[in-house]
């Protein structure tokens, strides 16, 4: 048991001293973005995207990996530079979230849910997963009844839709 405590603490340090080191990146960078006026030319989407990228990668620390880059590059081509601010913030909700053990419970239902249901299933939820579990709710008309329950990488899949979609499976292989 204390190996796996240990690889666990070990893990959170390392995933602590990326985002820090991200963080700390990606702000300095924002304010050089905005201070000296580069967001504006960068989130250009009339400028040609090679220019616009070569720009950015100047002003990169040099000790900034490659994944870190891309993923930059991936915000400069899509327009969304100007997030910037937004994604250090939630690697730092992220981080937060992972150090005190929640897990993001994620779920969609086909109508808003009662919150006398909301409450049924946050305690089932809550009993099976652990304490600690945030909850999100999202409606989806599509998937027409029933709902669909994602707990970190754990899903749970009740909807009308998904039933009927695997019944047509079930039918095609037995008519083939």
């Amino acid at each position: 048991m204390k190996a796996e405590t240990s690889a666990r603490d070990y893990a959170s340090g390392f995933l602590a001293a990326a985002v820090e080191h991200w963080s700390q990146h990606l702000t300095a960078l924002a304010d050089r973005l905005e201070k000296d006026g580069l967001l504006r030319r960068l989130s250009d989407q009339a400028q040609e995207f090679a220019g616009r990228n070569a720009a950015l990668t100047s002003l990169l620390p040099t000790d900034f990996g490659k994944l870190e880059a891309d993923l930059l590059q991936v915000l400069l081509s899509h327009g969304d530079l100007n997030k910037l601010r937004e994604v250090v913030a939630e690697l730092n909700a992220i981080l937060q979230r992972t150090a005190a053990g929640a897990q993001t419970v994620t779920v969609t239902s086909a109508q808003p849910l009662a919150e006398s249901d909301r409450q049924a299933l946050q305690e089932k939820l809550s009993a099976q997963f652990g304490a600690g579990l945030e909850f999100h709710y999202t409606e989806d008309p599509a998937l027409l009844g029933g709902m669909i329950v994602r707990v970190g990488d754990k899903l749970i899949d009740t909807s009308v839709a998904s039933r009927l979609s695997r019944m047509r499976e079930q039918l095609a292989a037995a008519v083939r």
